[in-house]
């Protein structure tokens, strides 16, 4: 990580004297360095070294992609902020003392915020999109999606789904419900099983998170949780976290949230070496769920 960061500084650098043609190449440069540093940590085994380099990385990529103007730092962006609030604010949060719970609420809605915010202008961009369209226009637009917009479109739907989760009893979030379906569907269209089950898992969890009389179904959840398990062999411990979070804990069902949170802590967090940081992420969640959801059973 620390050559990534020197490599990032000698770029910005570079940006601050370099023409305009110039300063596009080492713009692109720089996102190349960005998301080769994502790779490094998402294959790191470490959590301490993960916590102390991920804040640090994003506050630098912010700088340095300041009006860039590219739906491709965007996309970096949006999925950087989304991975800090999701993996390590989210533990904060289940784990913070009562006293503290509003503190990390309104933390994670700022970084699920801005993740939403990078993501939905790179989508504008991308697909030539104003504020005067329509939600069937949206659709249509992004219905040109190739594979190389698969990452804009998921980190923006996965930002803006949870700041929904978070804000429930807010009506301008949910409005925004239909377009992170929309761009679900692209995803899974073009590639059903992105992110290891991440696209299913998070569609199911959006059909988990509305009652029946709203358009929800409960089946069609967890076959697309089943699927999302699946995916990967069970390796990728993330699925397994939203199907207890998003399912199994609201829906009352207290045996298979503890079967899930317990088929995490067995499994072995490097039986998928690219994604270790993820799956360490979800053990420590696990347990902090499992503690508090299934006190008196053993974990199988």
């Amino acid at each position: 990580m620390k050559r990534v960061f020197s490599i990032l500084i000698g770029v910005s650098l570079l940006c601050l004297v370099a023409s305009c043609g110039v300063r596009q190449i080492a713009m692109s440069t720089m996102a190349g360095v960005v998301e080769r540093g994502m790779k490094e940590l998402e294959g790191e085994e470490d959590l301490w070294i993960a916590k102390e380099s991920i804040l640090p990385l994003l506050k630098t990529s912010e700088l340095l992609f300041a009006g860039s103007n590219s739906y491709k730092t965007d996309a970096i962006m949006a999925k950087i902020y989304g991975n800090v609030a999701f993996g390590f604010f989210e533990t904060r949060f289940i784990s913070a003392p009562p006293a503290e719970k509003e503190v990390w609420r309104r933390r994670l809605e700022r970084y699920y915020e801005k993740g939403a915010s990078y993501g939905m202008e790179g989508v504008k961009r991308r697909f030539g999109i104003s504020e005067r369209d329509s939600f069937r226009s949206f659709e249509k637009k992004i219905g040109r999606a190739k594979k190389r917009d698969l990452e804009l479109l998921f980190w923006t739907a996965f930002n803006m789904g949870n700041l929904i989760n978070l804000k429930r009893n807010d009506v301008a979030s949910i409005a925004a419900l239909p377009k992170v379906e929309a761009m679900l569907r692209e995803v899974i269209k073009l590639k059903r099983d992105f992110g290891y089950g991440s696209a299913l898992a998070f569609m199911g969890a959006l059909a988990a998170a509305r009652p029946p009389a709203l358009g929800g179904n409960y089946d069609e959840a967890k076959r697309l949780f089943e699927e999302a398990v699946a995916a990967s062999g069970g390796k990728y411990l993330m699925t397994e976290l939203i199907y207890a979070k998003w399912y199994a804990m609201p829906t009352g069902d207290t045996r298979l949230a503890c079967t899930l949170l317990d088929d995490i802590l067995k499994k072995d967090a490097l039986a998928l070496p690219e994604q270790a940081l993820a799956n360490q992420l979800a053990k420590e969640q696990a347990a902090l769920l499992r503690s508090a959801e299934c006190r008196g059973k053993e974990v199988r």
